[in-house]
């Protein structure tokens, strides 16, 4: 028998400061998966805020990893287990990470996404984030075929409210 499907509201939104366990999601929903060094070295930082989606066994489902500078942030990578997809846990820790930065002051929120990312894409869109560049060549995928990223913001608040 299979768990039924975790629901939002049956998950929790968590502060994470463990970069084996970071690397270890991370690792799980990408292709190419970061290192706990790599991650050890963000968390470091005390304009970087990490947080995992956990369901109500205590068990990590997803991450996000978040970067403020002055009014602007950038989701550096979020990601939600391939099993536990599509069942609103990427929207809670989206909706956390851009709630955190409203409340932070942040005017606006920047990621990037591969070009052949087209659920990835399509979600954000529906998220209100719209496209604003592109960096050649950014990923590499699992083959090594290089990837185009595609820059894409939410504005949280207008530039006139400073």
């Amino acid at each position: 028998m299979t768990a039924p499907p975790d629901k939002p509201r049956d998950a929790a939104i968590k502060r994470c400061m463990d970069p084996a366990l970071l690397s270890e999601l991370h690792g799980l929903c990408f292709d190419t998966g970061w290192t706990a060094q790599s991650f050890a070295g963000l968390i470091a930082s005390p304009a970087v805020s990490a947080f995992v989606v956990v369901s109500t066994s205590e068990e990590a489902r997803g991450l996000v990893v978040l970067r403020q500078a002055a009014d602007e942030a950038e989701i550096i990578t979020i990601g939600i287990l391939p099993d536990h997809r599509r069942r609103g846990l990427a929207c809670a820790l989206l909706d956390h990470a851009l709630e955190r930065s409203a409340a932070d002051g942040i005017a606006v929120v920047y990621l990037e996404v591969s070009e052949d990312n087209t659920a990835a894409r399509n979600f954000y869109r529906a998220r209100g984030f719209g496209e604003t560049g592109r960096r050649d060549a950014y990923y590499t995928g699992a083959d090594a075929t290089r990837m185009d990223a595609i820059v894409m913001a939410l504005h949280l608040r207008d530039n006139t409210d400073r």
